[in-house]
């Protein structure tokens, strides 16, 4: 951890099989540890605790990453959310999946704010219009999760490639026939 962050403790959370994980770690020479293992690759959260009393802020306090069975090390230079992780390549698939949807997301985040600003106009027609237009990009999104999955089949993220494009409506069956074509372990 960079020194200029001022960070004294960090925490891990994160779900595997239905089930909540805390665990923390006290800084000790700018680093910190934790040691365990995951059976599959498993998205958490590190949320930084400051020496000096901070406002908590999601956005510059929390790095979200993909861990995995493996040794991880994680730099964080400008903020604590913005950390350089080496040792996972569920995490570098990851951020290569993050880049491929990056636009469509940004037009996605554009549009969700002015759908709840018609909302809030009670502007019904305009509400409408957005919403063709946000199917049209999960459509888009569905297309890029599904070619992504089949690019990236035998990586440890898979499964989880296979979940964001389930969220974007895919249709069961369409689910399993990818599901099915996933390697046994």
């Amino acid at each position: 951890i960079a020194p200029n962050l001022n960070v004294k403790k960090v925490y891990l959370s994160y779900r595997l099989e239905e089930k909540d994980y805390q665990d923390s770690s006290i800084i000790d020479n700018n680093t910190y540890f934790f040691k365990g293992s995951v059976p599959e690759a498993t998205r958490v959260h590190i949320a930084a605790v400051y020496k000096k009393d901070k406002e908590f802020n999601f956005n510059r306090d929390v790095a979200e990453l993909y861990i995995e069975a493996s040794d991880i090390t994680v730099n964080h230079l400008d903020s604590f959310s913005q950390g350089n992780v080496q040792g996972s390549k569920s995490q570098q698939t990851y951020l290569k999946m993050k880049a491929r949807l990056k636009k469509s997301n940004d037009e996605l985040l554009r549009l969700m704010q002015q759908h709840n600003q018609f909302i809030d106009e009670s502007k019904k027609e305009e509400v409408f219009k957005i919403n063709e237009e946000i199917d049209k990009i999960m459509i888009d999104q569905r297309s890029i999760f599904h070619s992504f999955f089949l690019e990236n089949i035998s990586s440890p993220f898979a499964i989880h490639i296979l979940i964001s494009y389930e969220y974007t409506g895919a249709m069961p069956e369409q689910v399993d026939s990818l599901f099915a074509q996933l390697p046994s372990e």
